[in-house]
């Protein structure tokens, strides 16, 4: 492993998650390591996102905040998080990982257990919806995706079938998310990198 990249941390198993969805999720429990990095804020995206609007007022908002996620509507999804850093936190998360229930199998069902309070806390702690739109929302429940005003990162969580990248199509997904897949492929035929200059 590079020696300039975080340690892979393996999620506790659980068995309330089968084995195979335990193996989708076995190393995203590394993202404990955003609480050692030296920096005073972190805005953390999960790779599957698609930021549409800026969203630098996140740097705003105070350590730990995160948006909802759809079930249970009372815990957090961890596609985006805003963290501030920190030492002694990051080992007590690191402490924790093998002692805390998870009803997840990987880093959210942890996080929850571990930020058990999240739901409680001051507003500014719990970051509305528009920063964290989960794909999910469109395909369950269409009406309360439209009602969401200015979206500003739309997150492609769930089946590696509803990543953008695995549709080439955007007229094969819910209508609601045609637009984002096809912005998608946009960024990333712009931002694409030739083979020959890796």
């Amino acid at each position: 492993m590079h020696q300039n990249c975080a340690q892979r941390v393996p999620c506790p198993v659980t068995k309330l998650v089968s084995f195979v969805r335990q193996q989708q999720l076995v190393t995203t429990c590394t993202k404990v390591h955003l609480w050692n990095l030296t920096a005073s804020k972190v805005v953390y995206l999960d790779a599957d996102v698609l930021v549409v609007k800026n969203i630098d007022e996140l740097f705003d908002r105070p350590g730990f905040a995160a948006a909802p996620d759809l079930m249970p509507p009372d815990s957090f999804n961890s596609g985006v998080m805003v963290i501030e850093p920190n030492a002694t936190q990051h080992a007590i998360l690191l402490n924790n990982l093998n002692k805390s229930s998870n009803y997840d199998g990987g880093d959210q069902g942890f996080l929850n257990t571990f930020f058990d309070d999240w739901f409680a806390t001051p507003a500014a702690h719990r970051l509305p919806v528009r920063y964290n739109m989960l794909q999910h929302m469109a395909w369950l429940y269409p009406p309360a995706w439209q009602s969401v005003k200015g979206p500003a990162v739309i997150h492609f969580c769930g089946s590696s079938k509803h990543k953008p990248w695995h549709i080439h199509d955007a007229s094969k997904t819910h209508e609601l998310l045609q637009s984002y897949v096809e912005q998608w492929w946009m960024l990333y035929s712009t931002l694409s990198i030739p083979a020959d200059d890796l």
